[in-house]
């Protein structure tokens, strides 16, 4: 089988998980699999030397319009992760203000002359 072929099928199966990876599923084992997923198309790449044939042309562009749809999905996941990280660090200071809601007083840093 040609690298070509190889990275399509590569291409479309991190599409296929992609489309159906829900929020169920353990992020942290979603996250491993794209990470691995991604290393394999790129080391692909790496081994993909030109001239191509006919065949290999048209799965190329199949595989450019592919990477199109995986790019806005990874984009979303992405997003996602931002939410959760702000929601978190949201929770942590509401949390540390519960427990020492002194520690973040602001003093007016006014300065009173003694002299008279």
């Amino acid at each position: 089988m040609s690298v070509v072929k190889e990275y399509y099928e590569e291409t479309t199966k991190l599409l296929a998980f992609l489309k159906k990876a829900s929020a169920s599923q353990e992020r942290d084992q979603r996250i491993e699999y794209i990470q691995i997923a991604l290393d394999k198309r790129q080391k692909l790449i790496e081994q993909m030397k030109p001239p191509y044939s006919e065949e290999e042309e048209k799965i190329g562009k199949q595989c450019i319009d592919i990477e199109k749809e995986i790019q806005g999905l990874l984009q979303s996941e992405k997003v996602l992760i931002q939410k959760d990280i702000v929601s978190f660090s949201k929770r942590k200071q509401t949390r540390e203000r519960y427990v020492n809601p002194y520690k973040s007083l602001n003093y007016d840093g006014m300065f009173y002359d003694k002299r008279k």
